[in-house]
């Protein structure tokens, strides 16, 4: 998030009734929003429990952190703080809050712990010839592309390989985004700012 952190938000414990309209009641009365985001499980298309909410002014995003955290919206308890820069590693694509441990943390009540331990006499992953395990093969990673223009005149194209071999599940939600198959997804979203060379901000329209 960059030099935006403090004046960034992270919202966790959401109620499901919560939604972008609800937050904007919540937070507006401490300052101008600059941008609410929501991620979207999009197996349930639902919101994952949190989201995360900027500010024009810093000063303005701590006052809603004073107000706000660990107060009750929908009959939940929140909690309201300035959203820590994501922590890329090295060669990951992957975005912070598709790890399981990290929305366990954040997220409240709205994921379950999964349990690791198998149910007694269960049988460990079988494997094949090459004496890997079956989910631990390698998987192939698609290719995706957005056709850009400016009104009727095409700009270029943007080529994004997916790294399903590191996050599928991940890989396999923007691959359904891009291809539109499920009905929804980045058709005729805008860009609203691009950096050639360096990054573009997508605002999709789903």
């Amino acid at each position: 998030m960059g030099s935006n952190t403090k004046r960034t938000v992270y919202v966790g414990g959401l109620a499901e009734e919560v939604d972008e309209k609800v937050l904007h009641a919540a937070f507006i009365p401490f300052g101008e929003l600059v941008d609410i985001q929501m991620p979207i499980d999009y197996e349930t298309e639902k919101h994952r429990g949190f989201a995360f909410i900027e500010f024009e002014a810093s000063e303005d995003a701590m006052a809603a952190i004073d107000n706000l955290n660990d107060s009750e919206l929908f009959g939940r308890t929140i909690r309201v703080n300035f959203a820590k820069p994501q922590r890329i590693k090295e060669g990951s694509t992957r975005p912070v809050w598709s790890e399981d441990t990290w929305l366990q943390q954040h997220a409240g009540e709205t994921l379950e712990k999964k349990d690791d331990k198998k149910p007694e006499g269960e049988e460990s992953e079988t494997t094949d010839q090459t004496g890997e395990p079956p989910s631990k093969k390698a998987k192939k990673n698609p290719q995706v592309y957005l056709d850009i223009t400016a009104g009727k005149y095409p700009l270029g194209r943007i080529v994004i390989m997916l790294r399903a071999d590191v996050a599928p599940k991940t890989a396999e939600n923007f691959r359904c985004l891009c291809t539109h198959e499920r009905g929804f997804g980045f058709q005729d979203s805008t860009f609203h700012r691009i950096i050639p060379g360096f990054v573009s901000f997508l605002k999709a329209k789903i």
